[in-house]
C-alpha cells in the first residue's frame, strides 16, 4: 500500500508540475517568438522552394509524370487512411510527439506530455544555447514527415533498387504526414500565432518548408537518386551565381 500511496504522490506531483507549465504557457500566449535566425530560414526557404520549382520542370518527362501520377494517387490514399484512423487522442499525441521529437533533437529535457481528446501540451527545459531552437519546436507538428522518414527509411532497407515500390510506401507515409499537418494549422493555435509578425509569417513558414519537402520528395519520385543529386544541384548552382555576382 506504501508503494502504491507513493506512486500515486508522484503522478499527482508530475501532473501538478505541468498544470504550472501549462499556466506559464498561457501567460506567454501573447509574447512573440522567432528571431533572426528563424526569419533567415525563411529566407533560404524561399530560395530553396524557387529553385526546386525550376528544378522540377527540368525534371518533366513521361517517366516522371506516370511516378508522379502512382505517387499522388499513395497520397490520397495514406490521406484517407489517417483521417479515418488518426483522430481524438491518437492525433493529439502525435502533434505533441513532433514538438518533442524535434525538442530532443536540439537537446532539450523533456518535462512531460498531456494528452486529450482535443488539446495536448509538451512541456520541456531549454538553455540560452538551445533558445533560438523554440520557435521550431513550436511549428514543427505543421511540416515535420514521421511518416514519411519512417517509411522511406524502412522501405529503402526493405525494397532496395525497387524504385517504384519504394515510391509507393512513400506516398501512403506522406499523404498521412500532409493531411495530419495541414488539419492541424488553425489561427488559434498559440504555436502559430505567438511567431514574431503573426500568424502570416508562422504559415508562411510551414507553406515554405512543406514546398520544399515535397518538392525534393517528388525530384527523387521522378528519377530516383539522379533526380535527388539533380535538384541540389541547382540550388548548389544557384548560390556560386549568387556569390560570384555579389563579389562582383
Amino acid at each position: 500500500m506504501s508503494r502504491r500511496k507513493s506512486r500515486e504522490r508522484a503522478r499527482d506531483r508530475h501532473r501538478r508540475q505541468l498544470k504550472q507549465d501549462r499556466k506559464r504557457k498561457d501567460k506567454k500566449a501573447d509574447q512573440p517568438n522567432g528571431g533572426i535566425g528563424f526569419f533567415f530560414t525563411i529566407l533560404c526557404l524561399i530560395i530553396m522552394s524557387w529553385c526546386n520549382f525550376f528544378a522540377l520542370g527540368e525534371l518533366i518527362d513521361n517517366y516522371a509524370l506516370v511516378q508522379w501520377g502512382q505517387f499522388a494517387l499513395a497520397m490520397f490514399g495514406g490521406a484517407w487512411l489517417a483521417g479515418t484512423y488518426i483522430n481524438g487522442k491518437n492525433s493529439v499525441a502525435l502533434h505533441e510527439l513532433k514538438h518533442s521529437i524535434l525538442s530532443g533533437f536540439v537537446g532539450n529535457k523533456a518535462k512531460g506530455i498531456i494528452v486529450k481528446k482535443k488539446t495536448g501540451l509538451f512541456s520541456y527545459e531549454y538553455t540560452q544555447k538551445t533558445k533560438h531552437f523554440n520557435t521550431f519546436i513550436a511549428l514543427a507538428p505543421y511540416w515535420f514527415p514521421l511518416f514519411t522518414i519512417l517509411a522511406l527509411g524502412a522501405s529503402l532497407a526493405a525494397f532496395w533498387g525497387e524504385h517504384q515500390r519504394i515510391c509507393i510506401l512513400v506516398g501512403l507515409a506522406f499523404g498521412a504526414d500532409a493531411l495530419l499537418n495541414i488539419r492541424d494549422i488553425s489561427p488559434i493555435q498559440t504555436d502559430i500565432t505567438t511567431i514574431r509578425g503573426g500568424y502570416n509569417i508562422g504559415l508562411l513558414y510551414i507553406v515554405l518548408m512543406n514546398f520544399v519537402i515535397i518538392s525534393t520528395l517528388l525530384a527523387y519520385v521522378a528519377h530516383g537518386s539522379f533526380g535527388f543529386a539533380y535538384i541540389f544541384d541547382e540550388l548548389y548552382t544557384f548560390i556560386l551565381y549568387f556569390a560570384a555576382h555579389f563579389r562582383g
